[in-house]
């Protein structure tokens, strides 16, 4: 089941919750309080689990000139838990060089891949399940597995 897209001026998500997944797609040049508002609408949305993984659509946008002050605040705003898969879609350039210090900054409470295609994204959001499927214990929750086998080993075997 996938509830309607949300609208923003900047930012649209739709929430799939059969794939336990939020889908975002940004139109405009990203500021920190476009990603401030999606968060807000998203911690509202009764639909929302903390734990859905999340794909960000970043390919159509405008550039955006973020600071490594706004990216860390992006990255402390998060409403993701720490076992959510984030995908980020760039394009090629400025966008993939902030991608990639976003993917830094949050490197110890997030999972974060940067990809060019949303085919990619989705395939590695795949992978992470079938990786949880084949090594955790029966009816062993993501979290508890992920604190058992390490997020440093996950990371290892995904990127």
């Amino acid at each position: 089941m996938t509830s309607a897209p949300k609208d923003d001026p900047a930012i649209r998500y739709t929430i799939d919750i059969d794939r336990r997944m939020v889908i975002s797609k940004a139109t405009e040049a990203t500021t920190v309080a476009d990603m401030k508002g999606l968060f807000e609408r998203l911690r509202g949305d009764p639909d929302f689990d903390p734990s859905f993984d999340h794909v960000s659509d970043y390919a159509d946008a405008r550039p955006t000139h973020l600071t490594s002050d706004e990216l860390r605040q992006i990255v402390e705003l998060s409403v993701f838990s720490p076992t959510a898969k984030r995908a980020l879609i760039v394009q090629p350039g400025l966008q993939y060089g902030l991608a990639r210090m976003y993917q830094a900054m949050s490197e110890r409470s997030q999972t974060v891949g940067v990809f060019a295609t949303e085919e990619e994204a989705l395939e590695h959001c795949a992978a992470f399940i079938q990786l949880y499927r084949e090594e955790a214990w029966y009816l062993e929750r993501t979290a508890p597995w992920i604190e058992r086998v390490g997020l440093d080993y996950v990371k290892a075997a995904l990127f």
